[in-house]
């Protein structure tokens, strides 16, 4: 490596690690990092503050001043992928199992992408800081937002909308956020060292009020290409089915068919191998059931 002062590590696939450098752009190793290469074909902003991988082997890449580039050759070619973003200063970047990715941006909030980064959306429903330093995401839904000024955000819907979730914390000037493989949240401080959550995710979850009706949620975005989130709530435990069909009435796919505790759920659904289309979704719970309808456009 030319340059010593690296500001992100990231592991790609096949045991490929990547890093990215003040002034110098990414930096490869195919043997855990006993040896360095640039990987900076069609980068040309030097200075990368974040990078994330999706399930699909796309790499993404956050500059300073270049917006978000992306690789699909595992770091060979490198494209800039900007469409819809207001601010190009990426600060972090997340990835989800669903392949949806999240930038965290100096001045414009979190935007998100539903389409490996060919268009992203502005995600501040509910955010106060538009300074965004730091950004997680879990594999059931949950979002965190880290900012210098206003602690973390937390979203368990993809992002659709957040709250603040500080209890506990003595320093809101947050750097850094992970999420450990059994769901606790860890956040980085200017000052204060590193903060724990008390409990992990999914325990955070149960603390929340518990809804008062079943509804079923109109799914976004819609329309979409190719994922797109589903989300209802459950008064008590229940078996859930959760069906889309096409407009003559075939099952396409069952996305939820078992138990589910009371709260409320997300459900993501990637589209990628189906037809443009209208198609219906079908909730049913115990004696409720409605359906709605998502359109697919490609």
């Amino acid at each position: 490596m030319t340059n010593g002062l690296a500001f992100t590590v990231r592991f790609g696939t096949n045991e490929q690690l990547y890093t990215g450098t003040l002034g110098a752009g990414v930096f490869g190793s195919t043997n855990l990092g006993h040896t360095w290469s640039p990987s900076n074909n069609g980068l040309s902003t030097p200075s990368v503050y974040s990078l994330t991988s999706t399930s699909d082997g796309f790499i993404f890449a956050g500059t300073d001043g270049g917006g978000i580039y992306r690789s699909t050759d595992l770091g060979t070619n490198w494209i800039q992928v900007n469409n819809g973003l207001s601010s190009f200063r990426i600060y972090s970047l997340t990835s989800n199992p669903q392949r949806m990715v999240f930038a965290g941006t100096l001045g414009t909030g979190v935007f998100r992408s539903t389409d490996g980064g060919l268009l992203w959306e502005r995600m501040n429903n509910g955010l106060v800081s538009a300074f965004i330093y730091a950004v997680a995401a879990s594999n059931t839904g949950e979002v965190f937002a880290g900012t210098p000024s206003a602690g973390i955000y937390r979203s368990t819907n993809n992002g659709n909308s957040w709250t603040q979730t500080n209890s506990g914390l003595t320093n809101l000037n947050i750097n850094a956020i992970a999420i450990s493989p059994d769901g606790y949240v860890y956040a980085g401080t200017e000052g204060s060292g590193v903060f724990r959550s008390v409990e992990p995710i999914t325990s955070i979850a149960s603390n929340e009020p518990f809804p008062q009706h079943m509804r079923l949620e109109q799914n976004f975005p819609n329309p979409f290409n190719p994922m797109t989130t589903i989300s209802f709530q459950l008064t008590g435990n229940s078996f859930v089915s959760l069906r889309v069909f096409d407009v003559l009435g075939k099952n396409i796919v069952t996305l939820v068919n078992g138990p589910k505790p009371t709260g409320k759920h997300s459900v993501p659904w990637n589209a990628d191998n189906i037809p443009s289309g209208i198609y219906f979704y079908r909730f049913s719970s115990g004696h409720f059931s409605e359906t709605k309808k998502l359109v697919l456009v490609k």
